[in-house]
This record gives structure tokens, C-alpha cells and sequence, in this order.
């Protein structure tokens, strides 16, 4: 349903009216129709999904999407069974499209299917964007969930893992061509197979990303899904890959850095925390970087520690006991840090050149 403005009679999702100048509002729900697959129809009009949109007299719209709390929806082909508490989402928009601010609030989803389960209680996102002549997007993005339960069942295998108070942040800047990346994860005990992992948290930077790659990865899957039609499987991956090669370089002699600030990992067995610092040097890369020239380029520094009990038993479960002999013993932990620069490379007091270190 459309209402014309300037001045149209509207009914917000909160259920007031409210007479304000607007182009117009667009109200949107989802109802049977006739001749539809036979249980797909039905299952997303349980769903109740509904829209709400007002176009302002500036060009900058609002809209709101709404759903109501629905149990046992089947999708009968694909083997799904999806519960869920509704959901409350708000994306906002200006009138040249290039701002963006919106979230959405889930308080329950579970998913249900042959092989295991998925269930989250409350999550919630909330972000703000921007981007301008194709650049890629910055801003900020948020996302939390309170609770989630994922087991995975088939024959004699069986996995699971549960927990609760997840957070990521994600901040984007833009900085002339370049684009910096800042990633932040953090957990609150949560159980993998009946092992008790406590609290963890991650901090990740990206730096020094060539913003036209980022815009050019997109427009890269697009041309090989219109070749598809045009020319053989193996033509499609050749000019895939030279592009791909092109774009690589053009990211590589911006000297590109990831940086892990952060890596702690708490467990009842104990602890294991870490950070690492990689380094391209787009000096020495070329515009046709191969492996190693690319392995020469590289500057590294990481460094992990990890109690003596939790490194004995992740040896245990991964079933590679010559993982110890990557670690020095240091009073009551092990420790154990990499470096590489110029094809050359160091583990703890040990070098080595880029052969030895294949080999």
C-alpha cells in the first residue's frame, strides 16, 4: 500500500498516527497467492514479515522491518525446521545512497535440520556506513549475541559447542587510497565437545589496503559469471587468475600489514595468548608477484605462549605430538615466536633459510 504525499496520513510500526511532509510511505506484507509452491507460501506468510518505508521530501527514506514470533515452519524440500521470536530491524538511508545507519534486534532463531541444530537467543546489530564514488564502504559495525548452541550430528560423530556474550566490532577507515581495517572479537566461556574453554578475545588490524582492490574484487566475480556463457571452464580460471594476479599486486605494493594485537584464549586446562605482526614489503613484490618473491617480501614476528597442560592436550586431540618441539619451556610455560625477513627465518633461537624452513 502507497501513500502519495506531501502531506499523506500515516501509521508508523509503533501503531500511532502521525501526519508529517513526506513524498510518501510504502507498506509492504507478505500474503498467499494463489498457484504458489505448496508449503514455501504458507511458511513465509507464518513468518509475518511486514515493511514499513518513508521517502522524505529531501530523498532520504527510513524503513522498517517487522516480523512476528512463529514455531514449527517447515521448509519441506530443503529438510529445515526454523522457530524464531521475530525480529525488529531499522535501515536509513540518504537521498545520494552513499550513507547508511540501520540494526536489527533477533531475540530467538533456531534452525533445525537431518543433521544437528542452530539456535541464538537475542542478537543484535547495529552499524553505520558510508561510501562515495564506488569507493568501498567505512564505518562501523557492531554485533552481539547473548547465547548460541550449535550441535552437528551424523552417524557415530557428533559436535557441539555452546556459548554466550559474543561481541565483534568492526571500524573501517579510509585514509586517500588506502583503507585500515579494525577487528575485535571477544566471548565469554563457552564448551566445545564437553571441553570448558573460559573468556576470549581477539584484536585484529588490517592496514594499508588498497582501496580500488577492494572495489575491484566484486567487479572480478561479476565479468567471470557473465563469461560463463562465453567461454570454456578453462579459460574462465585463466582470465580469472590474471586478474586476480592483477588486483594482488596492486594490493601487495601498498605494503599491506595484518597485525594480531591481541590472541588470549583462557581454558580450564590453562592458557594460551599470542600476537603476531605480518609485513609486506611492496618494494620487492613486482607486478607479477610470485610465491617467492612474495615469500621474500614477507616481514613476521609472532609470538605465542600456552601452559604446559593445555599445550599436552591439544597435542592429544590433534594427534601431533611434534608440536611440542616448536616450543621452548620458560619457567612454567611454553613459549615460542617466528620471525622472517629477506627469506631468511628464526623459530626461538634457531635459523634457518626459506628451504629449511619447507623442508
Amino acid at each position: 500500500k502507497i501513500r502519495h504525499g506531501p502531506l499523506p496520513m500515516w501509521k508508523e510500526p509503533g501503531g500511532n498516527y502521525q501526519f508529517t511532509p513526506l513524498i510518501a510511505t510504502v507498506n509492504t506484507s507478505i500474503s498467499s497467492v494463489a498457484g504458489s509452491q505448496a508449503g514455501v507460501d504458507e511458511s513465509f506468510e507464518r513468518l509475518a514479515l511486514k515493511n514499513f518505508t518513508m521517502i522524505r521530501l529531501g530523498g532520504d527514506w527510513e524503513t522498517y522491518f517487522l516480523g512476528g514470533a512463529a514455531e514449527g515452519i517447515h521448509l519441506a524440500n530443503a529438510g529445515i525446521g526454523i522457530s524464531w521470536g521475530g525480529i525488529n530491524g531499522t535501515l536509513c538511508s540518504a537521498a545520494d545512497l552513499n550513507r547508511w545507519t540501520g540494526g536489527f534486534i533477533l531475540p530467538t532463531l533456531t534452525i533445525t535440520g537431518t543433521e544437528g541444530r542452530f539456535c541464538i537467543e537475542r542478537a543484535e546489530c547495529k552499524f553505520e556506513l558510508n561510501s562515495e564514488n564506488e569507493e568501498p564502504l567505512a564505518g562501523e559495525m557492531w554485533l552481539a549475541i547473548r547465547h548460541f548452541d550449535f550441535k552437528y550430528e551424523t552417524g557415530k560423530e557428533s559436535r557441539q559447542c555452546a556459548g554466550g556474550n559474543f561481541e565483534s566490532a568492526v571500524v573501517s577507515r579510509r585514509k586517500r587510497d588506502l583503507v585500515n581495517l579494525s577487528i575485535r572479537l571477544t566471548m565469554d566461556p563457552f564448551e566445545w565437545n564437553s571441553t570448558l574453554f573460559g573468556k576470549g578475545t581477539m584484536e585484529l588490524e588490517l592496514r594499508n589496503l588498497a582501496a580500488d582492490g577492494l572495489v575491484s574484487l566484486p567487479a572480478l566475480f561479476q565479468d567471470v559469471q557473465v563469461l560463463a556463457y562465453q567461454l570454456s571452464l578453462a579459460n574462465r580460471w585463466e582470465k580469472m587468475f590474471a586478474e586476480g594476479m592483477k588486483i594482488l599486486a596492486g594490493f601487495l605494493e601498498q605494503s599491506p600489514e595484518i597485525e594480531l594485537t591481541k590472541l588470549i584464549l583462557e581454558n580450564s586446562k590453562g592458557d594460551f595468548s599470542g600476537r603476531a605482526k605480518i609485513v609486506v614489503d611492496g618494494r620487492k613484490t613486482g607486478s607479477y608477484p610470485s610465491p617467492w618473491i612474495l615469500l621474500s617480501a614477507l616481514i613476521v614476528d609472532a609470538q605465542v605462549s600456552v601452559s604446559p597442560d593445555l599445550l599436552y592436550y591439544g597435542t592429544s586431540e590433534t594427534n601431533a605430538p611434534g608440536l611440542i618441539d616448536l616450543f621452548e619451556l620458560r619457567g612454567d610455560t611454553f613459549k615460542a615466536r617466528l620471525r622472517a625477513r629477506e627469506g631468511r627465518f628464526s623459530l626461538n633461537s634457531r635459523s634457518f633459510s626459506l628451504k629449511e624452513f619447507i623442508k
